[in-house]
């Protein structure tokens, strides 16, 4: 586990892919600052995303933004920020590590 100001990372191993649960508080935002290795100001790596709890709000470097909530999958490319919205966590399942496993697993 990986805790962070109004947060923490859990990697989560299912068999040989590794799963990704974040659990982000109320006020957290990635271009807040302190946890650099988690956020920073834009996202530069890719996600694939299912939103288990709560809303968070996404806005991409070429304008768009949207929020995504329980039962969203959502597919981020690098260039994004994030910050959640209302008063409840966040809960997120982070299905890229899985992916970058068995990429590089050759599986």
């Amino acid at each position: 586990m990986h805790a962070f100001d109004k947060g923490r990372l859990e990697r989560v191993n299912v068999g040989a892919i590794a799963v990704y649960r974040l659990v982000l508080e109320p006020g957290w935002q990635s271009s807040a600052g302190g946890e650099a290795s988690i956020a920073a100001e834009w996202h530069d790596s890719s996600h694939l995303l299912y939103h288990a709890a709560g809303r968070i709000r996404i806005v991409t470097v070429e304008g768009e933004e949207f929020e995504a909530g329980p039962g969203a999958v959502v597919s981020l490319p690098p260039g994004y920020a994030a910050s959640v919205v209302g008063d409840d966590p966040v809960v997120i399942v982070d299905f890229y590590g899985a992916l970058e496993s068995t990429c590089e697993s050759g599986q």
